[in-house]
């Protein structure tokens, strides 16, 4: 290799030129200049770019080809080695890449490749000389290195004292003005919420994605802003916030954050609206609690525009967590258009949990518009846990293809409903007089269409329906439960340990307008386990419409088939069944209202009434006293 081309490199190295590096050291990454190998030459001249780059590659080699040492080399490597030079006085003391690395302060690399060195006994003794000289603590142990850290010259010692005074005095400082700034404003943190004092910081607390913030005082909204997106911490406080503008828009958008301790109060509103509109927040994937909201008086015209529209007092969509809240809504919900009406007192869609939150004594009445107390849609994984219904739920309709839905916790539910007590009183009717009318009245306690699971839920609120041409369905804790069969999953639903306690009022006048009304379910193709019926039954005494048990109005049949022939006259019952049992009424004639079957060219059949199950289900049990059923294990009531 010539003169030039040794010259190049040098250059390369000591101007940390890395692409005239590049292009000087194809095949010769074995170079050493008398003592310092090419990384050792790096290292001396803090060639940076050179060393991220070809570190791994140069550090590997393990053979030289050793040309002239230039004396600058050497002099200015005397410079940064100190005492150190002592070990490399003799020309042949090669100067390893590691060893450079400790005479130039670095440990970390030391100790990252010392296993590609330890072959050689005299590096290790340098090794340890040089740390000694360093006055740093140097051992080996299992192949592993500990360095201590090096001490503090005068001058370090110096800076650091001047520092830490300087740092005392500057947190001094901050901590004054802290104090005054936390007095006043807050800093944001949770030990000092940034406090809100007017309706122009509460919107720019509400549009902030960090942060902590407290309400310090009662406020009053005349206008409100198009959209808020909030991911910090708000603590109401307990303080109130009254709406005296009609609201176009939710409250909030998207809650991310924690919203909690606040109460909500809405003037009297009259109100038209074209989309979902929440009292609260539109999608919260937060947390909601001890947040409380008053609407006293809401009149309210739904333009459905061939689209749904979902009201909510706290949530179109919850996909966070809403606890310990309470609400209390007055509403006449009027419709327009075609498209689906739903209104409910907390969420459209749940995804996640509802739990220990309250609809107080209020009243909802709609036409055409579905009600119920906290969801629209409880969906699979979904959680209603502890929670009360109080207010009254009434729906009337005279539309065709419309089937009116009211239920005191959930319209319908794939996921949990657990724990909750609905004393609300329940009314469906459907006053559609056509010949050929279509669709169905539904009313429940608890859920009107159930296709997941209703454990320990208690009704206690009278449930009317009746249509002139509809078929309804009626029962204490659900309307209509069956299977659900999704893409990904299928549903059985279970009823278990829950009690009815409420009169159930069915009527209906069409030839062909049945009745499936029961003290559980009104329609049953599921599990029942350990629940309990105390209901009571006003209903028609025409037996060809009306189908009333103790327990379930209806259940499914199969078709008894032998090799694929089906054996008229002859079911199967689909039903799971443990210890249920029901107060006899004297209207009531079984546990069991009738049988369906719908393999018959799609069409329900009816293929009994009055059926007696009692020989069929052993754990069906008609008591003729409260006191006999109150002694059942499992039983309970409030």
């Amino acid at each position: 290799m010539s003169q030039v081309d040794l010259n190049k490199i040098l250059v390369a190295i000591k101007t940390n030129d890395l692409v005239l590096f590049s292009s000087c050291i194809k095949g010769n990454k074995g170079l050493s200049f008398g003592r310092f190998p090419v990384l050792s030459l790096c290292y001396l001249y803090k060639a940076n770019k050179i060393i991220k780059k070809y570190k791994n590659e140069l550090i590997k080699v393990t053979k030289y080809i050793f040309v002239d040492e230039p004396y600058e080399i050497y002099k200015n490597f005397r410079e940064v080695a100190g005492r150190c030079l002592r070990l490399y006085v003799k020309q042949d003391n090669l100067v390893s890449p590691i060893e450079m690395m400790a005479i130039m302060h670095k440990d970390s690399d030391v100790k990252k490749y010392f296993n590609l060195f330890v072959r050689e006994n005299k590096i290790v003794r340098n090794l340890q000389t040089i740390y000694t000289i360093y006055v740093q603590k140097f051992e080996v142990k299992t192949n592993k290195v500990f360095i201590s850290r090096p001490p503090l010259n005068a001058y370090q010692k110096r800076v650091c004292k001047l520092s830490l005074i300087t740092s005392l005095c500057f947190v001094c400082l901050v901590s004054i003005l802290s104090l005054i700034v936390g007095l006043t404003t807050g800093l944001g943190t949770s030990f000092s919420p940034f406090k809100i004092h007017d309706v122009s910081a509460f919107y720019s607390a509400l549009s902030s994605t960090s942060g902590n913030y407290v309400l310090t005082k009662n406020l009053s909204l005349n206008s409100l802003p198009t959209s808020l997106d909030f991911g910090g911490e708000f603590d109401g406080n307990n303080k109130t916030i009254f709406v005296k503008s009609n609201l176009k828009d939710n409250l909030i958008e998207v809650n991310n954050g924690t919203i909690k301790n606040i109460n909500i109060v809405y003037l009297d509103s009259t109100l038209t609206i074209t989309k979902s509109l929440s009292l609260f927040v539109g999608t919260n994937n937060g947390y909601i609690e001890n947040v409380n909201i008053t609407c006293a008086n809401l009149n309210l015209n739904c333009k459905k525009s061939n689209k749904d529209i979902f009201v909510n007092g706290y949530a179109n969509t919850n996909n966070g967590v809403i606890n310990n809240c309470k609400i209390t809504l007055n509403a006449l919900v009027s419709t327009e258009g075609n498209g689906e009406c739903f209104i409910n007192g907390f969420v459209g869609t749940n995804t996640n949990t509802i739990k220990n939150c309250e609809f107080l004594n209020a009243e909802i009445n709609t036409t055409e518009c579905d009600v119920s107390g906290f969801a629209t849609f409880n969906n699979k994984n979904a959680k209603i846990l502890n929670c009360k219904n109080y207010a009254k739920l009434t729906q009337t309709n005279q539309v065709d293809e419309w089937s009116p839905n009211v239920a005191g916790m959930v319209l319908t539910n794939y996921g949990l409903i657990k724990n909750s007590i609905n004393y609300a009183q329940i009314k469906a009717v459907s006053n559609n007089n056509l010949q050929d009318a279509k669709g169905s009245v539904f009313a429940a306690g608890i859920v009107t269409m159930n296709y997941g699971n209703i454990i320990k839920c208690l009704n206690k609120g009278q449930i009317s329906a009746s249509s002139e041409m509809l078929i309804v369905y009626a029962g204490g804790i659900s309307a209509y439960s069956t299977y659900f069969i999704g893409e990904n999953y299928n549903l059985i639903p279970e009823i278990k340990n829950c009690v009815s306690d409420a009169n159930i009022n069915v009527a209906t006048e069409g030839e062909k307008a049945f009745v499936f009304a029961g003290g559980i379910s009104g329609y049953l193709y599921g599990k029942i386990h350990n629940c309990f019926s105390l209901s009571t039954f006003t209903n028609g005494n025409n037996d060809s419409k009306y189908f009333v048990g103790l327990c379930v109005g209806s259940l499914y049949a199969q078709n008894y088939t032998i090799e694929g022939i089906i054996i008229p006259g002859r079911y199967i019952i689909v039903l799971d069944a443990k210890n249920v049992y029901m107060l006899n009424q004297n209207n009531v004639a079984s546990q069991v209202g009738s049988l369906i079957n719908a393999n018959i060219y799609g069409e329900r059949i009816i293929v009994s009434k009055s059926v007696d199950v009692s020989d069929l289900f052993e754990n069906f049990s008609t008591c003729e006293t409260i006191e006999y059923i109150e002694q059942q294990e499992g039983y309970w009531n409030e």
